[in-house]
């Protein structure tokens, strides 16, 4: 399998940037790794404040703990500034891994020239 062939796989199927340390490119993959892994966290940090205040108000028996209601509060709208904050996370995350994916292309092309 050719260099790129290879190293677009990696980023395309495992995370953003992997493809460029398979290429030895340390400095760009650990760039797109680092902005996809925080754009990452801010996605995680927001479920889990989500699930820690159904988990809170199940505890505190606010709520019963019925399914129907849980889907309802997973489900339901975040709030104006953590659906922008979410949109944005996710839009960077994508683009970080499109970027990348043509880039570790475009890198294992250049290596095979040589």
């Amino acid at each position: 399998m050719k260099l790129s062939t290879r190293a677009t796989l990696l980023s395309l199927f495992m995370f953003p940037g992997s493809g460029h340390i398979f290429l030895k490119k340390y400095f760009f993959g650990l760039l797109y790794i680092s902005v996809a892994t925080g754009a990452s966290l801010v996605l995680f940090i927001s479920i889990m404040k989500r699930a820690n205040v159904i988990a809170d108000q199940i505890v505190a028996q606010k709520m019963s703990f019925s399914v129907t209601k849980i889907i309802e509060l997973v489900t339901a709208e975040p709030s104006i500034d953590e659906a922008q904050l979410l949109n944005i996370a996710i839009n960077i995350f994508l683009i970080t891994w499109l970027v990348s994916t043509v880039d570790a292309y475009l890198a294992g092309k250049k290596l095979e020239r040589l």
